[in-house]
């Protein structure tokens, strides 16, 4: 029987340079989609290396979100990690970070170096905020986007304060965005024959999923209050408790 088909992005080659959940997710999904994906930690490893549960000593949310990959460690503050920094990314088609603005070119990896160096080069900045604002230097979160963008405030019962969603649904979701964010990159290079950068924030990935209630305020200028599980589009939208 033949074996399975190869993946869309086999021969993809992915610096990644990517930590905690966001940018890992996305570059797992590339990965699953047949990218050679090298995720690349500093000596003290990623941070999420260290949260519960476990399975075998190793975190379940940090294998989760690290299928597929391959892995190496490089003090990147080094010249050693530097040397062999540049030897991967002269032969990456794409680069990944989500640190906060400003770390990945104060380690001299900014896009105007990497894209001197490999012309080619897809590269994709993923802050939590963007390059440009008065909060482009601060990290983000799930639970920072979830608050930040107004998620919070739109969700829970109509007499409660707002609540989190116990899911890190907001980490998911800016990581799907970050892997559509790249994969339009490389159609990009594919159509022009030249590498990109790209950029995607954690936080406009949070505002963007409530694109209907945003719509629904702009059409009347009131506020939507929390319901709940329902909705004002839908009827019925809510959970109800059934025989099964």
């Amino acid at each position: 029987m033949p074996g399975p088909l190869p993946g869309p992005l086999q021969g993809v080659k992915i610096f990644d340079l990517t930590h905690a959940a966001v940018g890992p997710w996305a570059m797992m999904i590339l990965a699953s989609m047949g990218a050679s994906v090298i995720k690349v930690e500093n000596p003290e490893g990623d941070l999420i290396r260290g949260m519960k549960p476990r399975y075998q000593d190793l975190s379940v949310v940090y294998m989760h979100c690290n299928l597929g990959k391959k892995g190496i460690y490089l003090d990147l503050k080094s010249p050693e990690g530097q040397e062999i920094a540049w030897r991967l990314l002269q032969e990456a088609d794409v680069f990944a970070e989500n640190m906060k603005w400003g770390t990945v070119q104060r380690l001299g990896l900014g896009y105007e170096a990497v894209s001197k160096a490999n012309s080619r080069i897809v590269y994709g900045n993923f802050p939590g905020y963007g390059s440009s604002g008065p909060f482009k230097n601060r990290g983000s979160a799930d639970h920072t986007a979830n608050a930040f963008s107004g998620c919070v405030s739109i969700t829970g019962r109509r007499d409660s304060p707002g609540e989190f969603r116990a899911t890190a649904l907001h980490d998911l979701n800016a990581g799907a965005f970050d892997a559509t964010t790249l994969l339009l990159g490389l159609l990009s290079r594919e159509r022009s024959g030249r590498g990109i950068r790209l950029e995607s924030p954690q936080v406009a990935a949070s505002v963007a999923v409530q694109s209907s209630r945003i719509a629904e305020f702009l059409a009347t200028g009131e506020n939507v209050p929390r319901m709940g599980s329902a909705t004002t589009t839908t009827v019925p939208h809510r959970a109800f408790l059934c025989q099964d």
